[in-house]
């Protein structure tokens, strides 16, 4: 299936209309998947999986990468090029964020007590 094309393509080789062919290939797999992880997941891994995320007090944010749009810089073609974005077909810049649980930023943290008169970078 992985290099095999189209539904449409693969269900004319077996001679049978898409819509058939989709579903047969579809409760095929919902029957099979489950037994193929038991066998080759389950086993392997010795029935200690373990949890998905680490209970770890610093994996308790999340970090996300966006593009941020922007007007091209003057100067020469090759000055300019590396805030180029061919995937975007853009000019800006790539913005990586954390934030905690709460929604805020990583440096929006609240200040301790004997820090009043630092200045704030945050809502708390």
């Amino acid at each position: 299936m992985k290099c095999g094309g189209t539904w449409e393509m693969l269900s004319k080789l077996f001679q049978i209309k898409t819509p058939t062919f989709i579903k047969t290939i579809v409760g095929f797999l919902e029957v099979v998947a489950p037994k193929m992880y038991d066998k080759w997941i389950a086993e392997y891994a010795g029935g200690n999986l373990g949890p998905h995320v680490p209970a770890s007090p610093l994996c308790t944010y999340a970090t996300d990468v966006t593009f941020q749009q922007s007007n091209r810089p003057s100067g020469s073609m090759a000055e300019s090029m590396p805030w180029y974005s061919a995937k975007h077909k853009l000019y800006g810049f790539k913005v990586e964020v954390s934030v905690n649980p709460r929604g805020f930023h990583l440096s929006a943290r609240r200040k301790a007590d004997g820090d009043h008169r630092l200045p704030d970078n945050g809502p708390l």
